[in-house]
């Protein structure tokens, strides 16, 4: 007698009792002859090599992933109701099951039964960037990241990215649109203004017509600080425009350096 209720489940064992020379016989007949008189549309839709796959119906106990296409291979995981991967190999027939090689999106890569098994429903929405990394400048960061694993069903159209200085990054402080610069080459500069020597934290969201995707995990950064000037500036809190004058021209002069002059307008704002 088989027990199948958690055949290779996490927690639980594939047999209960091993099947044995004819009866192993009649097991392998049975699935052959169920395998051939299925009709060709089924079976292209069943598991294949480059199948993206998803775990389902565990119960909460999990998929075992073995070394080996037996059932005693060494566990070298466990997914989840819900992982996906992608087939990397099979079918194989072991006692009395049939098995797949695997490439988990956890990373792992193993053999695991079918019966757990089924063909991943695309999602409309893509996963979130991955490898976001971000580069500090004076006053600036340099940020960029890869495209998602899964890019959903529907072009990506847009990058949003945040900021924040905490480590939750939620307040949305640009988004790349399809033709902005940075766009295809998944880059993005934050400042110059940012304050220097303190810290922040980016992530980013990809967007297609479906929705948005979760955030990426985020990243620190703490930019550098501008060199402070040499010489000694004063400028007056306050700038009167008194009478009919519309504009006041300043010159800074650092010791050494060229003048620099600018002009500074009522209203405008200026650094």
């Amino acid at each position: 007698m088989v027990d199948m209720r958690h055949s290779e489940g996490r927690h639980g064992g594939e047999k209960r009792m091993p099947l044995r020379g004819l009866a192993a016989i009649v097991l392998c007949l049975a699935l052959l002859t169920s395998l051939m008189s299925m009709p060709f549309s089924a079976l292209a839709e069943t598991l294949t090599v480059g199948s993206a796959v998803q775990v389902t119906g565990t119960g909460g106990d999990g998929l075992n992933v073995r070394s080996s296409a037996v059932s005693s291979g060494t566990i070298v995981g466990a997914e989840k109701d819900g992982a996906r991967g992608v087939i990397l190999e099979g079918p194989v027939a072991g006692g009395t099951f049939i098995w797949w090689r695997v490439q988990w999106k956890s990373g792992v890569i193993g053999w695991s039964v079918d019966t757990y098994l089924k063909v991943a429903v695309p999602s409309p929405i893509p996963s979130a960037p991955t490898a976001l990394g971000a580069t500090a400048g004076v006053e600036s960061v340099v940020l960029s990241w890869s495209p998602p694993e899964d890019p959903g069903t529907a072009p990506i159209t847009a990058w949003r990215i945040y900021r924040d200085s905490h480590a939750n990054p939620s307040t949305l402080v640009a988004t790349l649109n399809v033709g902005d610069q940075g766009f295809d080459t998944r880059t993005w500069t934050d400042g110059p203004m940012l304050l220097g020597g303190r810290s922040y934290w980016y992530a980013v969201k990809a967007v297609n017509a479906n929705g948005a995707s979760d955030l990426c995990a985020g990243v620190q950064v703490i930019p550098q600080a501008a060199p402070m000037p040499s010489g000694v500036f004063f400028l007056p809190p306050e700038l009167d425009f008194g009478g009919d004058q519309t504009s006041l021209v300043l010159t800074l002069q650092n010791a050494g350096s060229t003048p620099v002059t600018f002009g500074v307008t009522p209203g405008a704002s200026w650094l």
